[in-house]
């Protein structure tokens, strides 16, 4: 099991299909079918969701896996199968279908890479402001980081004029850092998982039962 299945959050007919990770040593146990992962694709990290494992890939060069989000296996094996089924008699990209099954899946895909602008750790704010008493939009932008950090650069850029300038200038003097709004650590959700009610898991193993009998199944 050192290769996982995932299909990411896309909805892009030509993007519907299985996508191979290296599962990390650290993640080694982990990782089971259902369990919602990060991974990155392109140049940016995304969601997504394992639907199977290889034990060999075809693929000179693969990434890895960078987290899973928190909670138990997501979907069930049943659940997958339901959805695989749906987004072929459909015409529809299996990750529609996932989110369509478990809205809570929290499938939002930002299409660009977004960056956050937080100040650096353990900073001493008084020592910073005796350094900027002679660049007053520098020290303008620190206090309010230090009451707004992190935040998007998006943001700051429509509270400042010139905002990434001096978000530069305060990163070269070492006050501030740039980072991913899509790095792992922000995207792992901390939502609840939501499970099904006894008249959904009612309907769900009536339509497992005529998909294994290849027949229509009243609700």
């Amino acid at each position: 099991m050192a290769y996982a299945e995932v299909i990411v959050a896309q909805t892009n007919r030509k993007l519907d299909k299985p996508f191979y990770y290296a599962i990390p040593s650290h993640l080694q146990g982990k990782i089971n079918l259902g369990t919602r992962v990060i991974v990155p694709f392109r140049n940016k990290y995304i969601k997504g969701v394992v639907i199977g494992f290889s034990e060999q890939v075809a693929l000179e060069k693969i990434k890895e896996i960078k987290g899973i989000q928190e909670g138990n296996p997501f979907f069930t094996p049943q659940q997958l199968e339901l959805a695989r089924w749906m987004a072929e008699y459909y015409v529809c990209p299996l990750s529609v279908v996932l989110q369509s099954i478990m809205p809570s899946l929290d499938f939002n895909v930002q299409t660009r890479e977004e960056k956050s602008v937080r100040l650096v750790k353990d900073i001493v704010s008084e020592e910073v402001l005796r350094e900027l008493h002679r660049a007053p939009k520098q020290k303008e932008l620190f206090l309010y980081l230090a009451e707004n950090s992190p935040i998007s650069l998006k943001s700051l850029n429509k509270s400042f004029k010139s905002a990434s300038t001096l978000v530069k200038a305060l990163a070269q003097k070492g006050y501030v850092e740039v980072v991913s709004a899509q790095d792992p650590e922000y995207l792992v959700g901390k939502k609840p998982l939501l499970t099904l009610t006894s008249e959904q898991e009612g309907a769900l193993q009536k339509i497992i039962k005529g998909l294994n009998k290849k027949c229509f199944v009243p609700i």
